[in-house]
């Protein structure tokens, strides 16, 4: 038989019962805590010996994939089921059309206030967090459609989540940024 309340070994005088708010956003939290979890995240990550360290503990032989290589079959596969063609043979698929420039990607931040259009950090939060500014993402997955209504403002977070599940964010910026545009 479980205890609950004062009978339960963890009860600490009642102060698990005391409504505790995040020092920065102000989010109910739990007692222990004086910050949310997001609020937390930020805090620590834009400490300088936090980007520090994280740089000297994925370098080298602390990254999980020092000396493992993926066969040509899984990064295939993984291609694929990221919502590419799976065609690694392509040596233009990282290179972006002329296009793309520094201005256009400022005019595409500016449009959308410099934040992130899924979780709304600010560019001055993500310089401080990630050292650079917003990322600039192609909603349909065309390195040269650099039309405005195909290009949006991510965070770096953001940025590599878009990279899973694509018709999912395909269909997710096309119906909430832009409805009134033609389908990409």
């Amino acid at each position: 038989m479980h205890s609950k309340g004062s009978d339960h070994p963890s009860y600490i005088d009642g102060r698990s019962l005391v409504d505790k708010h995040c020092c920065d956003c102000g989010k109910s939290i739990q007692y222990l805590y004086e910050r949310c979890h997001s609020c937390a995240a930020r805090y620590f990550q834009s400490k300088p010996e936090f980007k520090e360290g994280l740089k000297i503990r994925l370098s080298g032989s602390g990254n999980p994939m020092f000396g493992k290589k993926q066969s040509l079959e899984a990064r295939k596969k993984i291609s694929v089921k990221s919502g590419g063609t799976g065609n690694l043979d392509d040596k233009n698929r990282y290179k972006y059309g002329s296009g793309f420039t520094e201005s256009l990607k400022e005019n595409i931040r500016s449009r959308d206030s410099y934040e992130c259009k899924t979780c709304s950090l600010n560019n001055q939060e993500h310089l401080l967090i990630y050292d650079c500014s917003l990322a600039i993402h192609h909603i349909d997955y065309n390195k040269n459609n650099h039309q405005e209504f195909n290009l949006v403002s991510l965070c770096f977070r953001c940025h590599a989540k878009t990279n899973f599940n694509r018709p999912y964010w395909k269909d997710l910026f096309r119906v909430n940024l832009f409805p009134s545009k033609p389908k990409l």
